[in-house]
């Protein structure tokens, strides 16, 4: 049962609010707004561009457009980076060897032939040697 508050100039939508803390911590001269007492549920939409206006952001929220990567210790980057790109490496080699054994049973079916061909591999290895 929290107090929030409304404002037409700043909202993106009539969803957006922001709580009484990050209003009274803002600049709303000329602004049409309101306030009622909220229901359970939701959030404050303080420091969301695609929810409110920047120029309406309090000054805990708003007005900081530095990267925020650059707040987090380097080594956890690093080692974030290479997890992640090992991630997206091992997902494109199941992709493309998923795709090559769809690829090996519709040829089969194709031939709708009962002997399986010695030449034709289900699984051929991601890096033939």
């Amino acid at each position: 049962n929290d107090i929030v508050w409304i404002c037409r100039e700043c909202q993106k939508d009539e969803t957006c609010v922001l709580c009484n803390k990050c209003f009274r911590d803002s600049d709303h001269t000329g602004h049409e707004v309101y306030f009622y007492h909220a229901q359970a549920g939701g959030c404050c939409d303080c420091g969301d561009g695609d929810a409110w206006s920047p120029k309406g952001f309090c000054s805990h929220h708003g007005h900081n457009q530095d990267d925020p990567v650059t707040h987090l210790p380097p080594e956890l980057v690093r080692s974030t980076r290479a997890v992640l790109s090992s991630v997206a490496s091992a997902l494109t080699t199941t992709g493309l060897e998923a795709r090559r054994a769809f690829d090996a049973v519709r040829a089969l079916k194709l031939r709708r032939t009962t002997r399986p061909d010695p030449n034709l591999a289900f699984f051929p290895p991601a890096n033939p040697s």
